[in-house]
């Protein structure tokens, strides 16, 4: 199994509901996700009638890519803790890119975005479950690279558990408006910490230096963005 299909479409039912209709003034698209498990086979019948009939679909990676359960990569490997999950990535995302989700160097007109991993920081603590999002994410990229793949508008995205939860360590702690008291956990704070650490995924490959092309492509302004969700 290459990755999981979401079949996206518009939420519907805004009446009696506060959040939706604020989403909706502030341009922001409410979509509702229903899972589709589709075989290699069917991809481009499956796509093609998801386009037809108005819709898009978000593909997930498989999650067996990461748990220790499947000797994914967050298993410790000799003496280093885990969490180095981008040849692991690239290598299965190089299949997926070669199937028909991919047509003309481009991806499927269907296609929404590519989903990394659903509570990455809930399963694996937040510096673990980040620096196994960052070499993923990298992971793709170069795999999108290395296959031709122009992104276009397919968004790279990642589900976190702990975005809107509270806490009261220090560290995590937003206390510029709120000096006294804890305002929320900095995940997105955590995330771009994680991403200038040097962990050991960032070894130098093929001259491009010690941070992996893929950050340095998504830190650029002319670059690809990719989306950090929460639930």
């Amino acid at each position: 199994d290459l990755a999981l299909f979401w079949l996206a479409s518009a939420w519907k039912g805004f009446e009696g509901r506060d959040d939706l209709p604020r989403l909706r003034v502030n341009g922001v698209r409410a979509l509702q996700l229903s899972p589709c498990v589709v075989r290699l086979s069917e991809y481009q019948d499956f796509l093609d009638r998801v386009w037809t009939e108005g819709l898009t679909v978000v593909v997930e990676l498989p999650a067996h890519l990461f748990l220790l359960e499947h000797g994914g990569c967050l298993t410790p490997v000799g003496d280093e803790v885990g969490g180095d999950c981008y040849d692991t990535v690239r290598r299965l995302s190089r299949k997926l890119l070669a199937s028909d989700l991919t047509r003309d160097g481009m991806y499927h007109s269907a296609v929404e975005m590519v989903m990394l991993a659903r509570d990455m920081d809930a399963i694996a603590g937040d510096a673990l479950g980040f620096t196994a999002l960052l070499s993923a994410w990298d992971g793709l990229l170069d795999a999108e690279h290395e296959m031709g793949i122009q992104p276009g508008t397919v968004g790279i995205a990642a589900l976190l558990s702990g975005a809107e939860t509270s806490s009261r360590d220090p560290a995590s702690c937003y206390h510029l408006r709120a000096p006294a008291a804890c305002l929320r956990q900095h995940t997105l704070r955590a995330f771009w910490s994680q991403a200038n650490l040097t962990p050991g995924w960032a070894r130098p490959i093929a001259g491009q230096g010690l941070v992996r092309r893929g950050l340095q492509y998504v830190m650029e302004p002319s670059g690809r963005r990719g989306a950090v969700k929460g639930t």
